[in-house]
């Protein structure tokens, strides 16, 4: 059995996933900023009063999710440039290494 990896393909995959974590990222700050634009529209009432709280405590407990998530994602980018990194310093040894074992003693 023989696994195959190619850290261009690695790094590639890294580059997407932490484009998707900057998505989110904008995503959430336009959500975040329309969300403020839109101050407490349910009013001061009793009622408006409870579902403000309420409202609140959901948007915050949402955020932190997205939050966490789009860490998550950029965590994932870091390590799979860095692996993609590692893949390409062991390729390139290894290869030094072949080319050493297999070229013919210097001074013939």
């Amino acid at each position: 059995m023989s696994i195959e990896l190619d850290h261009t393909v690695v790094a590639v995959a890294g580059t997407g996933i932490g484009s998707s974590a900057d998505k989110v990222d904008d995503a959430l700050s336009r959500l975040r900023g329309t969300l403020e634009a839109l101050g407490a529209p349910w009013g001061d009432d009793e009622l408006g009063t409870r579902f403000g709280g309420e409202y609140s405590a959901i948007v915050t407990q949402a955020f932190t999710a997205i939050s966490s998530y789009r860490d998550q994602l950029d965590y994932a980018a870091g390590e799979l440039a860095a692996t993609a990194e590692t893949l390409q310093a062991h390729s390139e040894l290894n290869a030094d290494q072949l080319r050493r074992a297999w070229s013919p003693p210097t001074g013939q």
